[in-house]
């Protein structure tokens, strides 16, 4: 039985939308509601999978809320904790909020070519969840753009963009799979009632995201921090040397948090996955050569940026 906490701070991630996912997930799961001030690593310590349901709220309210914690959901993640974002929680996900893909653009899907409604309302979209056709309930949900994140397409809307993904144990889905049935409360939703059967889809897709094994190993840096001596001084010479290299990129990473766009946050992701053991193959040189004329490019631009 796995451990899942469910954040919820009305509205923005609202009760209703908190209490459904628990009680889909609380059949098979140990769950539990967390608020803002468990955003911490010891409120996170043990967690399995950290849910961020559907509410109401913008840009403006996100940086209020997690400017001094979004830190503590990144490294979480990185550490090898999942994360499963719900409408609301799935835009957040994206490289303009949270960063975990931080290539992938969530946009709101009603403003998609060929999408299926034009406006914000509750209704139904028609989708196709893993081969099958369905009808689900949506509110503004989002979809997912990227030309560089490689993610799994658990579901597509009507028009062909995805809207569940999954990226290593990272799933976010646009529309509302946990929807309870007085959600369905007027005479248009009143036979879009989809009696548990979302629930079965919502319980396979976290039971597979908690199912990826976690890519998170202990660094040499933090297995030399659990020996209590370490006897061969040039090991202490190069302990010494990544823990500066280290320093180094924890302050490159957060010099470039910010951005959002074009070569600095290139630099932002090579910093973090510096941060975690992995370092880019120098083999590719074709590859090497079109991100260092992309860079080029961008250099000017960035660097504006910077001085503002």
């Amino acid at each position: 039985m796995s451990r899942i906490a469910i954040f919820q701070h009305h509205p923005l991630c609202s009760r209703q939308c908190a209490s459904a996912v628990a009680d889909v997930l609380s059949r098979d799961h140990e769950v539990r509601i967390i608020g803002l001030t468990d955003i911490t690593p010891a409120g996170l310590e043990g967690i399995d999978l950290l849910v961020m349901p559907g509410g109401d709220g913008d840009a403006d309210r996100f940086q209020s809320l997690f400017a001094l914690r979004r830190d503590h959901v990144r490294n979480f993640v990185e550490q090898g904790g999942a994360y499963l974002g719900i409408c609301m929680g799935a835009y957040w996900g994206g490289r303009n909020y949270f960063g975990l893909l931080p290539y992938t653009e969530c946009v709101q899907y009603i403003t998609r070519p060929r999408a299926e409604i034009r406006r914000s309302f509750k209704t139904t979209l028609r989708i196709e969840w893993e081969g099958a056709s369905d009808s689900m309930f949506f509110y503004d949900g989002c979809t997912f753009l990227s030309d560089i994140d490689r993610f799994d397409v658990v579901a597509h809307y009507s028009n062909g963009d995805p809207m569940a993904i999954i990226k290593d144990r990272i799933g976010l889905i646009g529309c509302h799979p946990e929807s309870a049935q007085d959600w369905y409360d007027t005479p248009s939703l009143l036979p879009e009632w989809h009696h548990g059967r979302h629930h079965d889809l919502l319980r396979d897709f976290v039971t597979r995201l908690i199912g990826i094994p976690k890519n998170h190993k202990k660094s040499l840096i933090e297995r030399v921090n659990h020996q209590s001596e370490i006897k061969d001084d040039l090991i202490m010479e190069a302990v010494e040397e990544i823990r500066t290299l280290r320093s180094a990129l924890e302050s490159i990473r957060r010099a470039t948090d910010p951005f959002a766009h074009g070569t600095l946050r290139h630099v932002n992701h090579l910093a973090r996955e510096g941060l975690n053991g992995n370092f880019p193959s120098t083999s590719n040189s074709k590859v090497d050569n079109e991100s260092n004329d992309q860079l080029k490019q961008q250099r000017s631009e960035d660097l504006s940026g910077l001085s503002k």
